[in-house]
């Protein structure tokens, strides 16, 4: 079923996606870094990614909640609600998170190993839901436009599914 929240027939949300999980997982790996070195600068690139990773996710929540609510068949209810709530525990880890690390409550001690733990469970949700949008579109054809049927001309020995649009 199409998206109803597309440009030029390309639906909006998949094109937002890979940003909140880029920073999200770059924040993981620059927390990664930060321990290692001890490096202040890992942990600014931690807070800001984990602040664009909150901000991007946001942002691919409007065009996914218009789709969740009009463009779902009828077995990806359940996933695509398992999906929504996945994204919005993500945003709502990651806020908290954002919001420590900006305040400069997580920059040692006890607050840095807090952010720490959100990242890894903000990069967990997000790569369960990222799954479960995946099978959202492959398996229950949701925000996927159908192809038009191929032609099969007389005399052409291919089979139809060998013939190129």
């Amino acid at each position: 079923m199409r998206s109803k929240m597309s440009i030029a027939g390309h639906p909006i949300h998949p094109q937002i996606i890979p940003f909140p999980i880029a920073f999200t997982f770059g924040a993981a790996l620059s927390d990664l870094l930060h321990l290692w070195r001890r490096s202040d600068t890992w942990y600014n690139v931690s807070t800001w990614s984990v602040l664009l990773g909150t901000i991007g996710g946001a942002a691919a929540a409007v065009p996914g909640a218009i789709d969740f609510f009009t463009s779902l068949t009828v077995g990806a209810h359940r996933p695509a609600a398992i999906h929504a709530l996945l994204n919005g525990s993500f945003i709502g880890t990651n806020s908290v998170n954002a919001a420590m690390r900006v305040s400069g409550r997580a920059r040692s001690g006890r607050g840095l190993a807090t952010a720490l733990m959100m990242t890894a469970i903000g990069a967990g949700l997000l790569g369960v839901s990222g799954w479960l949008g995946g099978d959202i579109v492959y398996r229950h054809g949701v925000a996927v436009e159908p192809a038009p049927p191929h032609k099969h001309r007389p005399g052409d020995p291919r089979e139809p599914w060998q013939i190129a649009a």
